[in-house]
């Protein structure tokens, strides 16, 4: 403590809680072990300037959906199987990534509106997408809200299960079932989102609110005045 030049520790309730989870995406009437919360942006889920991915090239429809179980997850069986065949035939091209031990031949022949890859940093193709259907892992809804992207959501295991509610809460997205993905779930969700141009709208309000969060340099130099302060 003395190293960093403090006398001693502050208060519980005055130590200063990081959070990068924007205001439209926090649950009601949950108490925070932290109540001192210092909103901070997300910088690793902005955009960034880039060329258009070479996956996205020549594909025949108009509207793009990724697919994603992030890296956790994308080994799991008949997740993401369940999560593309689910897009058959819906008239919008669909973008896989598996992860770098993800295994192509687990998915057989696909049409040729379908690309799949093991690795797309997300940065570079989320401004291509109309929806993304995912686990509701943190960093997939964070990277696709920062890009004003809504999602189709069906959450696997752990805080997923929260984040979930939270984004459906928002109108930022569509829950697509719970501990499973299910074909019609998937499908139905996808066609709601797609048609239905308030979910767009609302994943543009939760994008707004994250550019409005203070970048990590302004939280550092608050940083520096609350340990003087102590």
């Amino acid at each position: 403590m003395r190293r960093f030049g403090l006398d001693r520790l502050p208060g519980h309730d005055d130590v200063p809680y990081l959070d990068i989870w924007p205001d439209r995406l926090r649950g009601t009437g949950i108490e925070w072990d932290y109540p001192t919360r210092w909103p901070l942006r997300p910088e690793n889920s902005l955009p960034v300037a880039g060329n258009r991915p070479a996956i996205v090239e020549g594909l025949p429809y108009e509207r793009t959906v990724y697919v994603t179980a992030g890296t956790s997850h994308n080994t799991r069986p008949r997740v993401l199987e369940t999560m593309v065949t689910a897009l058959h035939g819906e008239g919008v091209n669909v973008v896989v990534t598996i992860g770098g031990n993800g295994d192509r031949a687990r998915f057989g022949p696909q049409p040729d509106y379908v690309r799949i890859e093991h690795y797309v940093p997300q940065e570079q193709l989320l401004p291509h997408v109309d929806a993304v259907v995912c686990h509701a892992g943190a960093g997939t809804v964070l990277g696709a809200l920062a890009h004003g992207v809504p999602l189709v959501i069906s959450p696997l295991a752990t805080d997923q299960f929260d984040m979930a509610t939270q984004v459906a809460d928002a109108h930022a997205g569509v829950l697509a079932g719970s501990g499973a993905p299910s074909w019609h779930g998937i499908r139905d969700a996808a066609r709601l989102v797609r048609a239905n141009p308030s979910y767009r709208e609302s994943a543009a309000a939760v994008t707004a609110q994250v550019f409005a969060m203070p970048p990590p340099a302004a939280i550092l130099d608050r940083l520096q005045a609350f340990a003087n302060r102590s």
